[in-house]
């Protein structure tokens, strides 16, 4: 039988009551000065000019306030300048069907998720195509640069020492390097009209692999197909397909391999239209030449 738990003598002291912390017992006094405390909180500033002394006599003892002001006013007045047929047009045209864009050859920035040992740990997820750490890699060491961007011979892919994986999203193929854009234009003027991250989507690839190894290596098509699937269901509308370049062929082969993995009825549930932009649909005759000749 269990043994009960003897009694404790008598004037022996009892067990102490709980003490709530201080901010449980004093709430209603906590929520007060919470309130007051933002209620007469300091203004934050808006503008350099308008920080406290002794910041703002420093910035402006080096003219570094309206320097400032003068490059973020000129910026906004050269971006106001530009010409976005998006916001030409916002007034007339509304987004409807999601767009799904595949860029061209060598638009898609490449970043080494598996750097090797001449490059560095610290140029982990660093591009070694497009941006300014591309630049950064061929100065720092042109041979490996080189190295990351080749691949196997044999099998096609990337060696075991090193692993280069496309850009994801929006930014992957929006500008080469700041100032000179690819898509980002595009994108903009898309935005205007009611475009974003849901109803738009930037599908980046490795340009250096087949189309097969696309889809073996990094499941490429199967994300395409699923990512296009996920926007007709929450927009209620089919995808326009924009392909420019290379991306127009593989839309080609997309086409091809979601007809044998989904069924032949998937594009014309799921696919509105397909805008080609400079495709090559009949092949490149341009290395034709230099196949011929050597040079």
């Amino acid at each position: 039988a269990q043994k009960a738990t003897p009694a404790p003598p008598i004037g022996a002291p009892g067990p102490k009551p709980e003490v709530k912390p201080w901010w449980k017992r004093n709430r209603v006094v906590v929520v007060i000065t919470a309130v007051v405390v933002y209620y007469f909180r300091p203004p934050v500033p808006e503008k350099l000019a308008d920080l406290p002394d002794p910041a703002r006599q420093l910035l402006d003892r080096f003219n570094f306030t309206r320097t400032v002001d003068k490059l973020f006013r000129e910026r906004e007045e050269w971006a106001k300048s530009q010409q976005i047929p998006g916001r030409q047009l916002q007034d007339k045209l509304k987004a409807k069907h999601p767009l799904v864009m595949i860029p061209g050859i060598i638009s898609c920035g490449l970043e080494a998720w598996k750097p090797a040992e001449c490059l560095g740990a610290t140029f982990f997820r660093e591009r070694v195509w497009g941006g300014l750490s591309m630049a950064r890699a061929v100065l720092h060491n042109m041979s490996c640069w080189l190295d990351h961007l080749e691949l196997d011979p044999i099998t096609g892919v990337d060696p075991p020492h090193k692993e280069v994986r496309a850009a994801d999203g929006v930014l992957g193929a929006d500008y080469f390097v700041p100032g000179y854009w690819l898509w980002g234009k595009f994108i903009e003027s898309a935005a205007a009209i009611g475009y974003h991250s849901g109803n738009l989507k930037l599908a980046c690839y490795d340009w250096r692999l087949s189309f097969n190894n696309l889809e073996k290596r990094d499941g490429y098509y199967s994300h395409l197909r699923r990512s296009i699937e996920q926007l007709v269901q929450s927009t209620g509308e089919k995808a326009v397909v924009i392909g420019h370049s290379m991306g127009a062929s593989v839309w080609i082969h997309f086409m091809q391999w979601v007809t044998v993995a989904a069924g032949e009825t998937w594009v014309a549930t799921h696919i509105h239209a397909f805008v080609p932009l400079a495709g090559a649909l009949l092949g490149a005759v341009g290395p034709l030449g230099a196949l011929l000749s050597g040079e």
